[in-house]
């Protein structure tokens, strides 16, 4: 409901959130049940005390997204098990393609303008993270192809 999620907003205000460009997203919400995602520490999420940050999940469905180091800002979509093992494989392949280069940053632009003239995306939602299945199959038959 709209006065749930002013409440929420109220809440993390008032625990000073870090943020990117000063702007908080809204929670993410479950793809299978359409309920706002739980913000959760990591260390208590995996049981780790090692692990910094925190992550978005939906209980109910298994679902979940990481977060922006030092932040609250959502990765990409929450999603299951399927789906966030298949964007694992991808960035593996695709990180290939950029992260050994001498100007890494320039090569990672290029390598996500790629990614994102490739599936027809906006540069915005040109992120492994916001990919649904059908895309990330689509991705790894391109990468395949390389």
């Amino acid at each position: 409901t709209g006065s749930g999620i002013r409440k929420f907003f109220l809440r993390l205000e008032n625990r000073k959130v870090p943020m990117i460009d000063n702007k908080i997203s809204a929670p993410p919400l479950c793809p299978e049940c359409k309920q706002m995602g739980r913000l959760v520490k990591k260390a208590n999420f995996y049981n780790k005390p090692s692990c910094k940050g925190h992550i978005w999940v939906c209980y109910k469905c298994d679902t979940r997204v990481g977060c922006h180091e030092g932040t609250y800002k959502p990765l990409g979509h929450m999603a299951g098990e399927s789906l966030r093992k298949t964007r694992v494989k991808i960035h593996f392949k695709f990180d290939e393609r950029w992260n050994g280069a001498h100007d890494r940053s320039k090569a990672r632009d290029e390598a996500y303008a790629w990614l994102g003239k490739t599936l027809g995306l906006s540069k915005e939602k040109a992120h492994i993270g916001m990919l649904n299945m059908a895309q990330c199959k689509q991705l790894l038959d391109k990468l395949e192809e390389i």
